[in-house]
């Protein structure tokens, strides 16, 4: 029984079990160059994205991006929200607008001192994007 366990558990850990859903060849051919050694295939997908051949990877890639978009523009309504939260509880971040993860970790590390709009912002971009993050 082990060594199926065992076994079962290395080919969950190959690269093949890490596949891409539609984008495993497109992948293949254009993320194993030396050009986008340490970055995960998806990123290298997603910077080349007019190269992909396949037509479903395209289309996964493209809703991928487009739901990207969309947390994106709620986090900058936080942003907007959390303004003077921003400047004061997390200055070294509040000039850098693409370093929404590290925004959105600090003002959640700051969550007592944070205003009310700007918590109710945070928890309505948490229940729309963020489902399994507990809410301030």
């Amino acid at each position: 029984m082990w060594p199926k366990i065992l076994g079962f558990a290395l080919v969950l850990s190959t690269p093949a079990a890490l596949a891409y859903g539609p984008c495993d060849d497109d992948a293949k051919k254009l993320c194993s160059s030396q050009d986008f050694h340490g970055e995960t295939e998806k990123n290298c997908l997603h910077f080349q994205i007019d190269a992909v051949q396949n037509a479903m990877c395209s289309e996964f890639l493209h809703q991928e991006e487009a739901e990207w978009r969309k947390t994106v523009e709620s986090f900058h309504q936080v942003q907007s929200a959390c303004k003077d939260e921003l400047s004061k509880q997390c200055p070294d971040l509040a000039a850098k607008d693409r370093q929404l993860k590290a925004q959105q970790t600090c003002l959640m590390s700051e969550r007592e001192k944070l205003g009310a709009s700007c918590k109710e912002d945070i928890n309505r971009h948490i229940r729309s994007f963020q489902p399994t993050i507990r809410e301030l």
